[in-house]
């Protein structure tokens, strides 16, 4: 076998590798891209965001969702932060572990992970907020009964979204009271969404 076939089917079984194991969702209206292995299913993906959920070595759920929401008014600075932060310290059986600013393809973004519930069911989830195109971004992981920031495929899942095309920033420095709903929204429906799966484990 020569070098220059040897490269072709060296191609060849990459290019399939990838195909079979990962799985690339996208959307022009919402202007995003993010892989996710391709052993995982897509129970939804509509104008909203998505739903994708998986299973771990342990047999333990694995989901990671992105749910948009218009938010012209809202403005994401310091202030924002620290009431959503606020806003999950009174929430029960949450326990905010840590939080980070960090730039997705030059877009402020915001990311909080959480502790839900108690030992030994506790989950460890990782939330990430993106302001951008007039809406916030926002995307989470978590395994349940199990910690998000431990699993290497949900983390590399995370680290893959990006724009399609280069985002238009929302608006920064300021804060309006469209930013405090939302984030007591996101901690509602955060708390409504465990429970019911809880209920059902």
């Amino acid at each position: 076998m020569n070098a220059h076939v040897a490269r072709c089917l060296s191609f060849a079984f990459v290019f399939s590798a990838s195909s079979a194991f990962a799985l690339d969702l996208k959307s022009d209206d919402l202007n995003y891209t993010i892989t996710v292995p391709g052993t995982w299913t897509v129970k939804s993906q509509d104008q909203t965001g998505f739903y994708i959920v998986g299973q771990d070595a342990q047999n333990r759920k694995r989901e990671v969702s992105l749910v948009t929401m218009p938010t012209h008014f809202a403005r994401f600075d310091s202030s924002y932060i620290a009431n959503f932060e606020q806003v999950l310290k009174k929430v029960h059986n949450l326990e905010l572990v840590s939080s980070r600013v960090f730039t997705n393809d030059g877009v402020p973004a915001y990311e909080n992970i959480q502790r839900i519930g108690k030992a030994p069911v506790a989950s460890v989830k990782v939330e990430h907020q993106i302001f951008a195109e007039g809406r916030l971004y926002q995307l989470d992981s978590v395994v349940i009964g199990g910690d998000a920031t431990q699993d290497s495929e949900m983390q590399a899942g995370l680290a893959s979204f990006h724009f399609l095309h280069a985002p238009k920033r929302s608006g920064v420095f300021g804060f309006g009271s469209l930013g405090v709903s939302v984030a007591i929204l996101g901690v509602i429906i955060a708390g409504v969404l465990l429970a019911i799966r809880s209920r059902r484990a």
